[in-house]
């Protein structure tokens, strides 16, 4: 609610949607998609799959020490 309160052009999300309900969590992204546009919005996840729906580049990191394991771009 902040992030949408204050924009900005910038959005740093970690873990946004991590205790939300599957119906809450759809609700969420299609508000989000919506006021993104125009702007870099970092998302941090551990779930593959909502990386892989809300991204158009993913990034994934690797263990200690950390590196990138791969970079995904559609």
């Amino acid at each position: 609610a902040r992030l949408l309160a204050f924009g900005g052009d910038l959005w740093l999300l970690d873990e946004p949607f991590k205790e939300q309900d599957p119906a809450t969590r759809a609700h969420l992204y299609a508000l989000l998609r919506a006021q993104w546009r125009g702007k870099t919005v970092v998302l941090v996840t551990h779930d593959p799959a909502e990386a892989e729906s809300l991204g158009d580049q993913m990034i994934e990191f690797g263990a200690s020490p950390c590196r990138v394991l791969r970079e995904i771009r559609k």
